[in-house]
């Protein structure tokens, strides 16, 4: 009884899901580290997870959304250029910004760095029941939909 009371709390409810999103978070670092010669680190797949979530940000709005100094999103931005994974493009009509977006070959890496990250979570969810399961795949979805303001 005293779990659902917590978990009626939005205070307590909200720390919960802060716990497991860092953990989470370790969780894909340590893969992206694993991986680093094969694929890309953490920043560089955050920066292309954002893209993907947001075609056409600007470098302010990427630098904004991966907690970085625009200097240092901007080089970061620079060795994605160059290895052809982001391209800029100078939207028509208003020359003075300039819009970020994937490659194919940069849709190609992150589809690649999801898979596997996605599998090593599955390894680590395989130890839960169906039924855990289950009720993290339900509450993921509920939170992904309070998170997109659909509720």
């Amino acid at each position: 009884m005293q779990q659902l009371q917590n978990a009626s709390d939005p205070v307590t409810c909200a720390a919960d899901i802060l716990d497991a999103v860092l953990e989470v978070m370790v969780s894909v670092r340590e893969t992206c580290a694993r991986r680093h010669g094969g694929g890309p680190t953490l920043i560089r797949f955050r920066a292309m997870g954002v893209l993907r979530k947001r075609p056409g940000a600007t470098l302010s709005v990427l630098s904004d959304q991966l907690a970085l100094t625009l200097s240092a999103t901007s080089r970061l931005i620079d060795s994605l250029v160059e290895q052809g994974l982001v391209v800029r493009k100078v939207p028509a009509g208003n020359r003075r910004t300039v819009s970020l977006a994937l490659t194919a070959a940069g849709n190609k890496s992150l589809d690649a760095a999801m898979r596997e990250t996605r599998k090593d979570l599955a390894t680590r969810l395989e130890k839960l029941t169906t039924r855990q399961r289950a009720d993290i795949c339900h509450s993921m979805k509920t939170l992904r939909a309070v998170m997109e303001g659909c509720c």
